[in-house]
């Protein structure tokens, strides 16, 4: 190597890195100087996002080739797919553009045909289902975030606005709770004592129960019921000609059709489901109130309600106490009222003519009659309720005697805005001065479309 001069050893590095620059751009790029193995076949798809030359086509997530070319052709994305050569796709084959995760690398999927014949070079396959829109995903997953941080500011202002009221509602709500606590194990035990009774063979549904002659008469009866099935499927008697005579089918079908209407109608209903509270200043107690009502038409509505009143449940009682001082007898009269709350409930029919509404059934436990008038667009309602006409005996505890109770008379105004909220006030059981009160509330409503809101009714990804 001495005979080498520093020209030729600066030539022959040159010319080793020129050899090996050439082998690096062979790989990279396309450029082959002998031909690819495998024979090309060509799809037509609407979109080819994301997918690049080079990238896999694969059969049953086993890869069968590569992406040899993509170009436009009359506004869709032309792909040449080369298959390797010892990979035979029948005919009727379709391709679709996956990835291999949610943003992972994307890939051509072939879903081989049932024909016996095979594709030959060139051929052309179709497009399967088209591939997902990951910005599009993106898109909706951003509008349900919006939808679901306004929902939840709007939550925020109802709470803040309305703490008080729903405070008294929880609380009448565990009183609620804790009564039923209080109450179940009485109610397990007696359902254990019915058991046991009816295990014993006591009483009728005892007997019913472990009676073998009931056995034989129900074995009887099922017996002839099958007879008479017999009859009645052959057509004989009256109910066999109702089983077998298209005229009765048709009838029936008229009648499916007139139910599936008045169903339709139903599901026309307009509901609305609202919460109110309303504080006693002679009592200085809170009456809560859960409301549905169901407008099948603009003119008519019923009502249905549930009541927590602190008068639920009035226990009475009166002591006699005789003292005899000097010969005379004083005969002194104690009487003694105990209050409980508890629930009761309201269920009324309404009908409207212009802005005045009246009213029937019952109201809170007995037989009640009220009248709505409107004014202002609703805005403005002025209300009067009457019920308990039953004239029961009561005690007056300002005059210490006494006197028959008179029926249960209310009257108030109420004054909605803000779609959802409103105030109310008035004077109740006025006739009774024992029992009257001045009253003032608020309450809440929602709407079908409030209760759609509310429970997030959003467009799933992907559906139309």
């Amino acid at each position: 190597m001495k005979g080498i001069t520093t020209e030729a050893k600066l030539g022959l590095f040159v010319l080793i890195a020129i050899i090996l620059l050439a082998y690096l751009t062979f790989q990279v790029s396309e450029f082959r100087l002998i031909k690819e193995k495998g024979y090309e076949i060509d799809v037509l798809f609407d979109s080819v996002g994301g997918l690049d030359l080079k990238s896999s086509v694969r059969i049953a997530g086993v890869e069968v080739g590569k992406v040899a070319k993509i170009e436009l052709e009359n506004g869709k994305a032309k792909v040449t797919l080369r298959v390797f050569p010892d990979i035979t796709i029948p005919k009727g084959a379709k391709a679709q553009i996956k990835a291999t995760g949610l943003m992972g690398e994307k890939y051509v999927e072939i879903v081989p045909g049932d024909k016996a014949e095979t594709l030959k070079e060139h051929e052309r396959i179709v497009q399967g289902a088209p591939p997902a829109d990951i910005d599009k995903l993106i898109n909706q997953l951003s509008s349900i975030a919006e939808d679901i941080r306004n929902l939840s500011k709007n939550l925020n202002k109802i709470v803040d606005v309305n703490k008080d009221a729903l405070s008294n509602a929880i609380k009448n709500f565990e009183e609620f709770s804790a009564m039923l606590k209080n109450d179940t194990p009485q109610l397990i035990a007696k359902l254990n004592s019915i058991t046991g009774k009816i295990e014993k063979g006591e009483g009728t549904i005892g007997k019913l129960v472990t009676d073998e002659e009931l056995y034989r008469n129900l074995s009887s009866t099922i017996e002839k019921l099958n007879k008479i099935a017999e009859k009645i499927e052959k057509g004989e008697g009256t109910i066999g000609k109702l089983v077998t005579d298209d005229q009765v089918y048709e009838n029936l079908n008229e009648t499916l059709v007139g139910i599936k209407d008045y169903v339709a109608k139903a599901e026309a209903f307009k509901t609305t489901v609202g919460f109110r509270s309303e504080y006693l200043f002679k009592d200085i107690a809170a009456k809560g109130y859960l409301t549905l009502q169901l407008k099948p038409r603009e003119d008519k509505y019923y009502i249905f309600e549930i009541v927590s009143d602190p008068w639920g449940r009035v226990t009475t009682t009166d002591t006699e106490t005789q003292t005899t001082t000097g010969g005379v007898t004083t005969t002194t009269v104690t009487h003694e009222e105990k209050k409980e709350e508890s629930l009761k409930f309201s269920i009324e029919f309404a009908k409207r003519y212009e802005d005045l509404a009246l009213r029937i059934g019952m109201i809170e436990n007995t037989f009640g009659l009220g009248a709505d008038y409107f004014l202002f667009k609703d805005t403005v309602q002025f209300n009067v309720d009457a019920w308990d006409f039953t004239n029961k005996d009561s005690w007056d505890f300002d005059r210490s005697r006494h006197y028959q109770k008179r029926p249960h008379l209310k009257a108030g105004a109420q004054v909605n805005f803000l779609k959802n909220f409103f105030v109310y006030g008035g004077y109740d059981n006025f006739l009774n001065t024992d029992r009257d009160n001045f009253y003032a509330g608020a309450g809440l409503k929602f709407d079908d479309d409030d209760l759609k809101y509310l429970l997030g009714k959003v467009p799933l990804p992907g559906t139309n």
